[in-house]
């Protein structure tokens, strides 16, 4: 397992050849997200169908010193199913990224293959592709004399995208190593002279589902990321209460501690098919330059696979049983 983890980080390295200010965008409900950010965990629930949205403010409230907007704002959604019989699984991914005259679309399928090994465990491997649009609107900048890289009006191009990703899964635990933006797909814009490309940003997390009582289940779980350029560090504790409420304290940090995370939440519904999270992050670092909190909800609801018909068998007056 160590020798196919650490394989897969070398190729995810080797494929970074130039880095510019492209990121992804963060949450801080990652252990709720894994399709978002590891294909590999696409249907990776063999009795269920997963429908899931995200929505998070960065910096809520934040003002720039003119204009509206600024801040960044994301929506993710995404269904994900097994698929029976080949121990697969498959899934959509939609996404919305904006950061005040920049956005971003995406619009990706994404396939895993889920093999079970002796030990109880399942290794995972998937494949996400699709179309990344960004969008560059030159009307919201502002400027003392005209710029030639900066376009008159909105501008936006689509260029393919692809993602690769592992996971290793018990019923207790749970570590995934992920690599996004393979293509380094580059924008050109047409007639601007720049030239913006997107970064393979990467990946590794992982879980763990503590019994702490018979009503109390623990979850701790973190995510390294970066771009080769910077490094996040993301450590989180969710508390389960009566297989019912969530509670959970976390912490994001990268050169300094950037902010501390609150989450709560709940399962709904008699057979618990829905759950909603909200989680608030204090902002601890660069305050004088930002809101003092973001925002983050996702909800989350899934359908149960439908079972095989059983065949009704046929009797007739020459056999009786």
């Amino acid at each position: 397992m160590k020798k196919i983890l650490f394989s897969c980080a070398f190729v995810a390295f080797c494929c970074i050849q130039q880095a510019y200010a492209q990121q992804d965008p963060q949450f801080s409900q990652f252990m709720f997200n894994r399709h978002y950010l590891n294909p590999a965990a696409t249907g990776n629930n063999p009795n269920f169908m997963e429908f899931s949205t995200f929505f998070r403010s960065q910096w809520t409230a934040y003002t720039p010193t003119f204009d509206d907007g600024g801040a960044p704002n994301t929506i993710t959604a995404s269904f994900t199913t097994p698929i029976p019989g080949i121990k697969s699984g498959a899934g959509l991914l939609l996404v919305n990224d904006r950061i005040g005259a920049i956005s971003s679309m995406q619009a990706q399928l994404s396939y895993a293959y889920h093999a079970p090994l002796k030990n109880g465990g399942t290794l995972s491997f998937g494949l996400r592709s699709g179309l990344f649009n960004l969008a560059i609107d030159g009307t919201k900048f502002r400027y003392e004399k005209p710029d030639p890289l900066i376009p008159e009006g909105r501008v936006s191009e689509f260029k393919p995208d692809l993602a690769f990703g592992m996971q290793y899964s018990t019923e207790k635990y749970w570590v995934g190593l992920s690599s996004t933006h393979l293509l380094m797909s580059k924008f050109k814009f047409d007639a601007l002279n720049s030239i913006t490309s997107l970064v393979p940003h990467l990946y590794l997390m992982g879980g763990a589902h503590i019994d702490a009582s018979e009503t109390v289940k623990i979850s701790p779980s973190a995510i390294v990321k970066t771009d080769f350029n910077s490094l996040s560090l993301d450590l989180n504790v969710l508390g389960t209460f009566n297989e019912q409420f969530l509670a959970g304290l976390g912490a994001r940090a990268s050169n300094n501690l950037d902010d501390i995370i609150f989450m709560l939440g709940g399962y709904f519904l008699k057979d618990r098919s829905l759950r909603a999270v909200y989680s608030i992050d204090l902002v601890m670092s660069g305050q004088a330059a930002k809101q003092p909190t973001s925002n983050e909800v996702s909800l989350f609801y899934r359908v149960p696979m439908p079972k095989p018909p059983v065949p009704t068998p046929l009797r007739t007056p020459r056999f009786r049983f």
